[in-house]
């Protein structure tokens, strides 16, 4: 816990101050391979420890940049449902595939609704759906 300590207090002390602060939750505690295994994360599952790799070119739609703000704050814009848990589900490919879906129904319709992320894992019966997916 004291490198959690570390990097939480670091970055709250930033100057400028961040846009937003860190704190300690039920997770902070846990090595990598204690969360992997508390959430049933495979080795399929490598997690936030994935190199980040930017797409190139870029995905456009049929918008021009110029049209479109520098930024959008979608919490904000009202587009991001609450918080949802996945409990002892390794089921975050789930998640991110029912909170893209939400987030474009949204953007096309102007309406927010909650899908369920339950109904995929539930299809899923070839591939370790509670167990990180494939």
């Amino acid at each position: 816990m004291p490198h959690a300590t570390v990097f939480i207090e670091e970055h709250n002390n930033k100057v400028p101050r961040p846009s937003y602060q860190l704190g300690h939750n039920r997770f902070s505690d846990l090595t990598v391979e204690e969360y992997r295994l508390h959430n049933k994360l495979g080795s399929h599952s490598p997690g936030f420890l994935t190199p980040y790799r930017q797409r190139s070119p870029p995905v456009m739609d049929s918008r021009r940049l110029e049209d479109l703000p520098p930024e959008v704050d979608w919490v904000q814009a009202g587009a991001v449902v609450p918080i949802k848990n996945q409990g002892m589900c390794g089921s975050c490919w789930a998640f991110s595939a029912i909170c893209a879906i939400e987030g474009a129904h949204f953007i096309d319709t102007g309406e927010l609704v909650s899908l369920s992320e339950q109904e995929l894992v539930d299809c899923d019966s070839l591939d370790a759906g509670c167990g990180g997916g494939l």
